[in-house]
C-alpha cells in the first residue's frame, strides 16, 4: 500500500516522496487495520490520500457506506501518529512534529470543502473522527470539538464506525464521490453574510465549515503573522498572489481574528465598489455582546484624495492602530506609498503587480521594499503558491500568463480544460444564451456579465443616460454591432449598485454589467466577458487598440486613456499601456469560477481567437 501511494504521489506531483511522509503513511495504516478488525461489515468500502479538487490537500482515510435508510455516507478520518499535542493558539497546536495545524480546524476545513464545493454534497452525508493513535492521556493537553480516539482505543473506534450503522454501497455509488468534481455552491461573501452569528467569535473555524478553509500554506502565513502581532513586533508583511490565491480571504480572516481578541485593527481598499460590499456584509457581523458592529470602523479607503474624508494612506489622515491590512494594494500611488506604514505597528501588504490598472499605480514588489527599508521596517516576504477559486487551478492559471505574454500560446492543447470552461464565441447572442442556461440549469449558480472599459464612458448623475449603456441597440459609439438588439445593458455606477449586483445577486438578471473597476475583487460561477477594442491581435500579435473610455484624458492623464493617446508617439508610454491592457485581461479571464465565456467586438480578435483555440 505504501508503494502504491508512493508511485501514485511521485505520478501526480512529479516529485519524490520524502521518508517521514512515507513512515506516516506505514504507521498510520498499521493502526488503521488494528481499527478495521473491530468494524463487523467487511464489505465497506475504503479509499486513502483521495484528493480535494482545486484544494490541494488530501484526506487521509474514508469509509464509504449507505446509512439504514439508503442515505450515502462517508467518514472522513484524519490520523495523527503524534506523542503529545499542546496548546499554541486558536488554530495551531505543538506536538513532537513542531507546530501545525489544529486536528479539528483540518478536519472542518475537509467537511466543509467536501459540503459546499465537492459535486458528491448533492449525494453524500460526510461526519468526523479525529485518530490520534500514538497519543496517551496524559500527554493530551488540548481539547477537541470533533469525535477523537487516542491510543488504546481501536476497540471503541471500531464499534463507534458499527454504531453508525452503514452497509456496502455499489461501485456507481463510490464513484460519485471517488470523482467527484469542484463546485462552489457559496462565495465568500455570502458565507460571511450567512454565518454571521458565529464568525466574530470564531472566525476560522466557521469560514472552514462553511467550505472556505484556509490551506495549510496560508495558515501558516497567518500563524506567524498574529504571532507579531501578539509580540508586539514592528513589521512589515509583503504578500504576492495571483488572481484566486486567496489574498482577500486571507486579510478578512486575520481582521476577524484580530478584532475578536479586541486588538486595534483596520482592513482597507481603494475600491469602492469592493469596499461598499465589504462593508455591507461586515454590517451583519455582531461582537461577543451582540450587539452589530459599525463596518466604518474596520473598513475603511487607503486612499480617497479627499481633504474631508481621507484615506488611511493619505496624507492628513490621523489615525493609528497596531494593524493594518491593505488588499489590492497594487493601486497605490506616490504620496500612498510614503504613508503606508506610518499607520500600524504591524502592516500586512497583500498585492499583485500584475493587477495594476493605470500609470500612476507605483504598488510594485521593488517599491515596497524601499519604502520598508527607508522606514527601518523588518521585511517578511511570501508569494502564494495555490489556486483557490478558479477550477482550472495552476494549470489555468499558468496557461493564462502564457497566453498574455504570447497570444499563439492559445493554440496549445491544456489538460485543464476538461476542469474549466473557457469558449470563445462568435456572437454576443450566442454568450448570453450560454450564460441564461447556466444560470437556470443548475440552483445557486451565479452568472454576470463583464465588459472592457471602451465604447462609453458612464453618467454618474443619470443612470439611464445613453452614455451608460455599454452593450444594446442605443449604444453611443461608431460600432454598430448592437444595434439589431432589443434591448439595451447599462454600465453599474453607484456603489450601491454593487451590492445588490455581487452580494445579493442581481448579476443573474443580465441587465448590466461591471467595467474592470467593478470587476476587480469579485468572483461568480460563470463570466461572460465582453473583450473591446481596447487590446486587439493582429498577426498573431498583441497590438493597442483604440476607444479606450477609461476617464477622460485631459481630466486624468494617469489613465489608460492618456497612455493610448500618446502610445504612437511615445514607446515607453506604449509598454506601459501594453501592460496595463495585459493586467486587466488577466483580470477578466479569472472571475468566473467554473468558466467564463468571451465574446470579443474586434473582428480580427475575435476570429484569431476562435479558429486557434484548442479544446
Amino acid at each position: 500500500m505504501v508503494s502504491d501511494l508512493i508511485d501514485q504521489t511521485y505520478t501526480t506531483n512529479k516529485k519524490p516522496v520524502n521518508i517521514m511522509q512515507s513512515n506516516a503513511w506505514k504507521s498510520s495504516i498499521e493502526n488503521f487495520k488494528k481499527i478495521l478488525l473491530y468494524v463487523k461489515d467487511t464489505s465497506l468500502d475504503v479509499i486513502l490520500e483521495q484528493d480535494l479538487p482545486l484544494a490541494n490537500e488530501k484526506i487521509d482515510a474514508v469509509i464509504i457506506g449507505k446509512s439504514p435508510v439508503g442515505k450515502l455516507t462517508a467518514i472522513i478520518i484524519e490520523f495523527k501518529g503524534w506523542n503529545f499535542i499542546n496548546p499554541k493558539s486558536e488554530d495551531f497546536v505543538e506536538s513532537d512534529l513542531g507546530i501545525s495545524l489544529h486536528p479539528d480546524y483540518q478536519l472542518e476545513n475537509y467537511i466543509g470543502k467536501l459540503k459546499f464545493c465537492h459535486s458528491s454534497s448533492n449525494s453524500y452525508d460526510y461526519t468526523g473522527i479525529i485518530s490520534m493513535y500514538n497519543l496517551n492521556e496524559a500527554k493530551c493537553k488540548v481539547e477537541f470539538r470533533n469525535k477523537v480516539f487516542i491510543n488504546g482505543e481501536n476497540k471503541n473506534f471500531g464499534y463507534y464506525i458499527n454504531s453508525l450503522n452503514i452497509s456496502e454501497a455499489s461501485e456507481e455509488e463510490i464513484e460519485i464521490f471517488l470523482n467527484g468534481k469542484y463546485i462552489q455552491s457559496n462565495k465568500l461573501f455570502e458565507a460571511i453574510r450567512e454565518n454571521s452569528d458565529s464568525i466574530f467569535n470564531a472566525s476560522r473555524s466557521a469560514l472552514a465549515s462553511s467550505g472556505f478553509g484556509l490551506s495549510e500554506e496560508q495558515m501558516n502565513l497567518i500563524n506567524e503573522i498574529e504571532e507579531d502581532i501578539k509580540n508586539g513586533n514592528k513589521i512589515t508583511y509583503l504578500v504576492q498572489g495571483s488572481p484566486g490565491s486567496g489574498k482577500t480571504l486571507l486579510a478578512i480572516s486575520i481582521l476577524l481574528n484580530s478584532l475578536s481578541k479586541n486588538i486595534n485593527s483596520i482592513l482597507t481598499f481603494k475600491n469602492n465598489r469592493l469596499i461598499e460590499c465589504v462593508r455591507n456584509v461586515f454590517n451583519n457581523l455582531r461582537d461577543v455582546n451582540g450587539n452589530l458592529l459599525t463596518a466604518g470602523g474596520v473598513i475603511k479607503y487607503y486612499s480617497t484624495g479627499r481633504d474631508d474624508n481621507p484615506g488611511v494612506t493619505d496624507s492628513n489622515y490621523n489615525g493609528q492602530h497596531k494593524v493594518v491590512i491593505y488588499d489590492e494594494a497594487q493601486r497605490m500611488n506616490s504620496e500612498n506609498m510614503r504613508n503606508l506604514l506610518r499607520r500600524g505597528i504591524v502592516n500586512i501588504i497583500f498585492f499583485d503587480e500584475n493587477q495594476r490598472l493605470n500609470y500612476n499605480e507605483r504598488g510594485t514588489l521593488e517599491n515596497f521594499r524601499k519604502i520598508a527599508s527607508n522606514n527601518g521596517y523588518l521585511i517578511k516576504e511570501y508569494f502564494l503558491q495555490g489556486s483557490y477559486r478558479v477550477e482550472g487551478g495552476m494549470e489555468y492559471s499558468d496557461w493564462l500568463e502564457r497566453f498574455i505574454s504570447n497570444p499563439e500560446e492559445i493554440q496549445n492543447n491544456n489538460l485543464w480544460n476538461q476542469k474549466y470552461e473557457l469558449k470563445f464565441i462568435k456572437s454576443f447572442d450566442e454568450l448570453y444564451k450560454e450564460l441564461t442556461n447556466k444560470r437556470d440549469s443548475v440552483t445557486n449558480t451565479k452568472v454576470a456579465l463583464i465588459a472592457s472599459f471602451t465604447e462609453t464612458k458612464g453618467n454618474m448623475s443619470n443612470l439611464l443616460a445613453i452614455d451608460n449603456i455599454r452593450i444594446g441597440r442605443d449604444l453611443l459609439t461608431d460600432m454598430d454591432y448592437y444595434k439589431k438588439m432589443r434591448y439595451n445593458i447599462y454600465w453599474l455606477m453607484k456603489p450601491q449598485e454593487y451590492v445588490d449586483f455581487w452580494i445579493i445577486g442581481e448579476c443573474n438578471e443580465l441587465k448590466n454589467c461591471a467595467s474592470i473597476y467593478g470587476t476587480q475583487g469579485f468572483e461568480v460561477d460563470y463570466a461572460g466577458f465582453i473583450w473591446g477594442r481596447d487590446f486587439v491581435i493582429r498577426n498573431g500579435k498583441w497590438e493597442i487598440g483604440s476607444h479606450c473610455e477609461d476617464f477622460p484624458s485631459v481630466a486624468r492623464p494617469d489613465t489608460l486613456k492618456y497612455l493610448i493617446e500618446q502610445e504612437a508617439d511615445d514607446p515607453v508610454k506604449k509598454e506601459i499601456a501594453m501592460t496595463l491592457l495585459k493586467n486587466r485581461l488577466r483580470i477578466f479571464l479569472s472571475r468566473g469560477i467554473k468558466g467564463t465565456y468571451v465574446f470579443c467586438e474586434d473582428d480580427e480578435t475575435r476570429k484569431f481567437l476562435i479558429q486557434n483555440y484548442v479544446n
